[in-house]
């Protein structure tokens, strides 16, 4: 308190008016005692005290997944936000498949290699970008008055998993250098757009540095790998990254939900996610199709393994037998 706060002494007994006010919209305590403001907070005049300091100082609640599991089992209704996503998920997967099958049934039934090169690439770039979707929506249900620290994490996981995920699928489409470009593109934008909703530079700055590595090291994995077991390796890859997204899920709502950091904006709608993810499904697919492509892409045909009788003497390899 400040040298004008009351003491017992100075306090007429026969007279105690003590007003304690707070204002959500912005977020300060006042307190008065006899019609005089006590400081309460950080040494200032008025006894304004910010609560989203005090809420983002506060620790989180930290459980076991034993007493996670409890108390959804107790209030179920606290997880009702995570679950309304899970619901929505597989019915933006299903109008996203409908819509595809109908135009491969119209313009591309007849092309006998189209499956083959395309299919399993648009179907893994399906089920990323309804996830990533889906967790940005979660995020942005929510105000994000999120410290430093949480906002660097949440501009991180972001722009890395953006990156990484969409970034790898149109590598093996496209090439290195027009899955790089995508990946980096899309991840460093959606790390910036949540980084800036966090308010917070260093969460900006994260969610830009993520994206710009992620998708170059997304697109050169799939790249490199491609005469090497890509299709059993990318349904691993895959859940490997939905789990970080389901994580980090978690994280955010045991760090910043739970504690009441972060509250409710608005409840998302079907909708929203099933037409954002349906947009971005095409423009991708539109990119897969019809963009460039580089000289390392996957045909439809497992490649033949490297003829190792192309090593010259001392180490060096033929490049001239390389396509």
């Amino acid at each position: 308190m400040n040298q004008n706060a009351y003491s017992p002494e100075t306090i007429p007994h026969a007279r105690l008016d003590i007003q304690l006010r707070f204002d959500g919209q912005e977020g300060s305590m006042s307190l008065r005692v006899n019609g005089v403001p006590v400081n309460i907070g950080s040494g200032e005049s008025g006894g304004g005290q910010d609560v989203g300091k005090v809420n983002s100082s506060s620790p989180p609640i930290l459980r076991t997944l034993d007493e996670r599991w409890r108390d959804f089992r107790r209030d179920a209704l606290a997880y009702r936000l995570f679950f309304r996503f899970v619901r929505h998920v597989p019915g933006a997967l299903a109008l996203i498949g409908l819509f595809q099958f109908a135009l491969y049934w119209q313009f591309f039934a007849q092309e006998p290699n189209f499956l083959a090169r395309y299919g399993w690439w648009i179907f893994y770039m399906d089920i990323s970008v309804v996830a990533l979707a889906a967790m940005l929506g979660y995020l942005r249900s929510y105000h994000l008055n999120t410290p430093h620290m949480l906002g660097m994490m949440i501009g991180m996981v972001v722009g890395m998993q953006v990156g990484t995920m969409l970034g790898a699928v149109v590598g093996a489409t496209n090439g290195l250098f027009v899955g790089a470009l995508t990946g980096m593109f899309c991840g460093g934008l959606s790390g910036v757009y949540i980084g800036c909703r966090c308010g917070s530079t260093l969460a900006v700055i994260q969610g830009l540095m993520s994206g710009g590595m992620a998708g170059t090291m997304g697109a050169m994995l799939i790249a490199m790998m491609l005469d090497d077991h890509v299709l059993f390796f990318m349904p691993f890859f895959t859940l490997f990254n939905l789990l970080i997204l389901l994580g980090f899920t978690y994280l955010f709502y045991e760090e910043a939900v739970e504690c009441c950091r972060c509250k409710m904006r608005q409840l998302p709608g079907f909708l929203s996610l099933a037409g954002i993810s349906l947009l971005a499904t095409t423009a991708l697919a539109l990119l897969m199709l019809y963009g460039p492509k580089g000289p390392m892409v996957w045909t439809g045909e497992t490649p033949k393994p490297m003829d190792m009788g192309s090593m010259k003497p001392g180490g060096m390899m033929d490049m001239g037998g390389m396509k």
